[in-house]
């Protein structure tokens, strides 16, 4: 009997943690960071992240990239997580539309240039989701910026937080969330650019005069 039982109580336990081990990857909304613009919170959103691994895991300050759908503190729902970081954005929960990859980068831009800016989340919604809400000053000139400057070099270390599951939340899905883990790529600057490039003429004039003599 006691055999019996000792058996049983061993088969629970690994069903259990087998259990655990399989959960589905979740975030958590805890907390917005408090700053507000056109009435909304923006900036950073305290969200836990369980399941997924590195570098997702923990609790950290994300940034939100969908206006369209409202979530409340203690919400969660299911997630993938989604390394933007090669260009390959056809994951994210945006990356279906026509300008995803350039939508994408400039996020990554905005959340390297100008984090301690309340404009800066009001810019990425209406990067994603245009016109749902109203920019103007600091916001307008940031999204000028971000259009002009913004390449694939911002993707570096750039991951997103992508909802999966449909039935929570009040507009049926989940909240994107965006973080990085890495300093982007600077955007070589035309004048760079153009030094380099004479740099190489002279260097292969110079060649070919040795060559020639």
């Amino acid at each position: 009997m006691k055999s019996r039982f000792l058996v049983l109580s061993i088969l629970a336990f690994v069903l259990a943690v087998s259990g655990l081990a399989m959960a589905d990857p979740t975030a958590t909304f805890n907390y917005p960071a408090g700053a507000s613009y056109g009435g909304y919170y923006t900036q950073t959103y305290n969200v836990t992240v369980t399941g997924l691994g590195t570098p997702y895991d923990g609790t950290s300050d994300v940034w939100c990239d969908t206006f369209g759908n409202d979530i409340t503190d203690g919400q969660h729902w299911t997630v993938t997580g989604e390394n933007l970081t090669g260009g390959n954005v056809s994951g994210a929960l945006f990356g279906s539309q026509p300008n995803a990859l350039k939508e994408y980068e400039e996020a990554g831009y905005l959340m390297f240039k100008y984090p301690a800016i309340p404009e800066t989340n009001a810019v990425i919604w209406d990067i994603f989701e245009s016109g749902s809400i109203g920019l103007s000053g600091t916001g307008t000139a940031e999204w000028a910026d971000a259009a002009a400057h913004a390449w694939v070099g911002d993707l570096k270390g750039l991951y997103a937080i992508t909802p999966t599951d449909g039935n929570q939340g009040y507009g049926g899905v989940g909240q994107e969330f965006l973080f990085r883990t890495e300093v982007p790529t600077s955007t070589p600057e035309p004048s760079s650019l153009i030094l380099f490039g004479s740099g190489i003429l002279g260097l292969a004039t110079a060649i070919r005069r040795k060559l020639t003599r």
